[in-house]
């Protein structure tokens, strides 16, 4: 594989995460609003430091410019870990707020 397919491939793929993060996931909040649905970006501790990890793994790999299928391999058992723990993760109930001190 040359060095331009993985540019490529690596720039397809961001530009693909910033598409998502900057249109569709606003883009389904509004859907949600107008459908009566509670949706927010008021995101737990738990969705944070997942994003947060992952963003420091992927850069890591990406540091290098190369790739082979041990880190394909990689990715894709960080994916199925991250799937896993969003399966069996139970977000704290909402704190209810009081007008009253």
């Amino acid at each position: 594989m040359k060095s331009g397919d993985i540019n490529k491939s690596f720039d397809f793929l961001l530009q693909q995460s910033l598409l998502l993060s900057l249109l569709q996931i606003p883009f389904c909040v509004v859907v949600g609003w107008i459908m009566g649905k509670p949706m927010d970006l008021n995101f737990q501790l738990f969705e944070t430091a997942t994003l947060f990890i992952t963003v420091i793994v992927v850069a890591f790999f990406l540091q290098e410019g190369s790739s082979n299928y041990f880190k394909g391999l990689m990715l894709i058992l960080c994916y199925v870990i991250v799937a896993a723990s969003f399966f069996v993760h139970e977000d704290p109930p909402p704190e209810e707020k009081s007008l009253t001190p």
